[in-house]
């Protein structure tokens, strides 16, 4: 079935909520959940619709793309993959919309991605740090882990010396 949902995914734009794409997305992202799948999920195409399904006016597209791209990233092969698909910057200008479930599942894949060097990078160039500041007092606990869990791989990172000093002032 993973082949037959990536490709309801369509390119991703434009999706709303309760349609099939939005629908495709959830599913993808449950399935992900298991280990053996999130290699076969990423091979068949899921990257880029899901990617720009971050950008939705749709809270619910948006939270379904990135909790499928968090699964996703959890495996070390796919991490490259899915920042290559363009996926940091739409990540983390999710964290800056009012769509709790979804910055949850972004602050996941942000995570997740932040285990390399150059994904941090990204991230930072991205304006992530004022971000998370502001999210660090979320009502949703999720977002406030895993907040503090991207901010100590800024801080712990080869660049981490400017980065402490972004997050100090972002207070």
């Amino acid at each position: 079935a993973i082949v037959p949902l990536v490709n309801l995914l369509g390119d991703g734009r434009r999706v709303k909520s309760s349609t099939p794409q939005e629908r495709a997305a959830a599913v993808l992202a449950d399935l992900a959940r298991l280990s053996e799948n999130k290699i076969a999920i990423f091979a068949a195409g899921s990257a880029e619709p899901l990617v720009n399904m971050l950008s939705s006016k749709s809270a619910k597209a948006a939270a379904n793309a990135a909790c499928c791209l968090w699964h996703l990233a959890a495996a070390g092969e796919n991490k490259m993959g899915i920042a290559k698909a363009g996926a940091i910057l739409p990540l983390v200008e999710l964290l800056a919309k009012d769509y709790p479930n979804a910055q949850k599942f972004a602050m996941g894949a942000l995570f997740q991605l932040a285990v390399m060097d150059e994904h941090r990078a990204a991230m930072v160039l991205a304006g992530i740090i004022p971000l998370i500041a502001g999210l660090l007092t979320s009502e949703v606990d999720d977002v406030r882990e895993h907040a503090v869990a991207v901010l100590a791989n800024l801080a712990l990172s080869q660049g981490g010396k400017g980065n402490k000093k972004a997050i100090a002032k972002a207070g």
